[in-house]
């Protein structure tokens, strides 16, 4: 059944929990799970949802085999919806849900949505790192050489809501006047940014380490700050893998002498909680029974806190080294995310994002 999503619902209703049963042994041999992919084959959101499966498939009772459903469009509208629709509460169709599955239906025309997401049972949700960067030939190496400059620079984004969303937020706290292309694929966007047609690009930690970093260490790009990893305090610290690179935190107070504070703030923060710390999530379909949740909950949690397995390259170039939340920690890192996205910074940042760049936020 489809459920329409109303912001007013989605922003009080928790995230799902399990539906008790009886405790039974579950099974998975000789089964085939299909796992649903908001993009298409090669992208980031691939790579996780294909690392995600395998680690885990491992782990599940019966090692299950998985296979992998591609559905980009609408910046996963296509994915969520299919899998509301045709998902099943046996742990067999399950769902690798990016951070678009909270801030669209909040941003954007509910009635395209037919998913609630919020009824969806959390297994991991894997936070992501954020790496700005600039280039040698567009003067952008330095934040000092990038305020010098009289013309806006350009910088290509995937779609108008999402990580690009922190990314022009973060560039006007700082003063950097920018002109963003909307709707240019990630590897159209570092093309670009390499060619010098783009004087800034937004990376992930992974596609720094695996993209720029080649070029960080011929001299031809450098990273201007990160967005950092949230302690349990609510402060932000510096990337462990980019320990030198400062948080945008660190480069806000260099430039202006003080702590960034206003709705500016608010809206910046709220958006880090919904892009940031829930970049990504494995989700299984409301009303999945407790033994199977359990399973899954298990098996992750194995999977990803072996030592070896951390210590493991593919590890590190695709989940950095952000702590991943499992289970009812993952379901409570959603909710946090979708209360600050509350209705005034969503008007705020509708509001300033038209302004800014003539272009509806959704």
């Amino acid at each position: 059944m489809h459920h329409m999503l109303k912001i007013s619902t989605f922003l009080v209703a928790g995230f799902c929990t399990a539906t008790p049963v009886l405790s039974q042994a579950v099974d998975f041999s000789n089964k085939r799970v299909e796992m649903v992919i908001t993009s298409g084959e090669g992208g980031g959101a691939d790579t996780y949802a294909r690392f995600m499966g395998e680690v885990i498939s491992r782990e599940l009772p019966g090692q299950p085999t998985f296979i992998y459903r591609n559905m980009a469009g609408g910046g996963g509208i296509m994915a969520n919806n299919w899998f509301e629709a045709n998902g099943t509460p046996d742990g067999l169709i399950i769902m690798s849900m990016t951070s678009s599955s909270i801030m669209r239906p909040v941003f954007g025309k509910s009635e395209d949505y037919k998913f609630n997401a919020s009824q969806w049972i959390p297994v991991v949700t894997s936070p992501n790192g954020y790496v700005a960067v600039g280039s040698k030939v567009a003067n952008t190496m330095t934040m000092e050489s990038i305020l010098a400059q009289k013309v806006p620079l350009a910088t290509g984004m995937a779609n108008v809501l999402g990580t690009g969303t922190m990314f022009l937020l973060s560039y006007e706290m700082l003063g950097v006047n920018v002109k963003p292309a909307f709707n240019v694929s990630g590897g159209d966007s570092q093309l670009s940014f390499q060619r010098g047609e783009f004087a800034l690009e937004a990376n992930s930690v992974g596609s720094y380490h695996r993209l720029s970093m080649p070029e960080v260490e011929k001299g031809n790009v450098a990273p201007l700050f990160v967005f950092g990893n949230r302690l349990p305090d609510g402060s932000l610290v510096r990337d462990e893998t980019l320990p030198n690179v400062p948080t945008f935190v660190e480069v806000y107070e260099k430039i202006h002498g003080k702590k960034p504070s206003g709705p500016e703030w608010v809206a910046w923060n709220a958006l880090f909680d919904a892009v940031a710390t829930n970049a990504k999530t494995i989700m299984l379909s409301e009303g999945t029974p407790e033994n199977i949740v359990t399973a899954y909950r298990e098996a992750a949690k194995r999977a990803l806190t072996k030592p070896e397995m951390i210590a493991s390259a593919p590890y590190k170039n695709i989940l950095g080294t952000s702590p991943q939340f499992f289970g009812d920690d993952a379901s409570k890192a959603a909710q946090d995310a979708v209360r600050q996205l509350n209705p005034e910074v969503v008007t705020w940042l509708k509001k300033w994002h038209q302004d800014q760049y003539g272009v509806p936020l959704q």
